[in-house]
């Protein structure tokens, strides 16, 4: 997969960060904006704030909209305690460089920064693969796997990014750890939905609170 950059009036003009670039710089941001409010948006959002950057997080709809409501709203009030700006149902219309400043122009604010990170998704690269050649389905650029994450070829399995629109750490090595299992340990075992986001010492088991429920867990520091 690669970051999805979206189209955005100035935005091929303005110096910008992705998730994959990020790591390379060598000074702290004075205020950092980032664009989207899913894992990877907030995951960033929390290190750099702790780091000592200001931080501003802008979203279309509401941050880990897909996420249940009381996890969301945890981790909402996590970041602004910890001086995260949020801006919600922001849509960019326009970004545009003054001064050596950023700013990104939305239909309810302008928001100007040091430096941009772009956090709104990735996309799938399979279409030059050309997996239908081996017999394996995709569906809007996704290989198309069962629980197990077995392909429509019983001798491929496909796992992370391109395998599920939950495109982040966590998840790719859940995936890892059951292809493990099936391939090489001939143990049969599923992904199971977990979604694991940021530090904040509460994981949500299953689809939602009415499906599982809620786990609280201790944090342990290690020094």
């Amino acid at each position: 997969t690669k970051p999805y950059i979206p189209d955005v009036p100035g935005i091929s003009d303005i110096p910008y960060f992705t998730n994959e670039t990020i790591f390379s710089l060598t000074e702290l941001p004075k205020h950092l904006i980032i664009l989207g409010g899913g894992a990877i948006g907030i995951d960033l959002a929390q290190a750099f704030t702790r780091l000592g950057s200001k931080v501003s997080i802008i979203e279309e709809n509401f941050v880990l909209h897909n996420q249940d409501e009381e996890f969301k709203a945890s981790i909402w009030h996590l970041l602004k305690k910890e001086g995260v700006s949020i801006y919600e149902q922001s849509f960019p219309k326009k970004i545009a460089a003054i001064g050596g400043r950023i700013s990104v122009h939305t239909n309810q604010h302008v928001i100007t920064g040091t430096h941009l990170l772009i956090a709104t998704g990735r996309i799938p690269l399979t279409t030059k693969l050309k997996l239908e050649n081996a017999g394996v389905a995709t569906q809007n650029g996704l290989i198309k796997t069962n629980q197990s994450l077995r392909t429509d070829n019983k001798r491929i399995y496909a796992i992370g990014d391109v395998a599920t629109t939950k495109r982040h750490t966590n998840m790719a090595s859940a995936h890892a750890s059951v292809a493990i299992q099936n391939i090489l340990l001939k143990v049969p075992t599923k992904i199971s939905k977990l979604n694991d986001v940021s530090d904040f010492p509460a994981r949500l088991v299953g689809k939602d609170k009415a499906t599982a429920g809620w786990v609280r867990v201790s944090t342990i520091e290690v020094s």
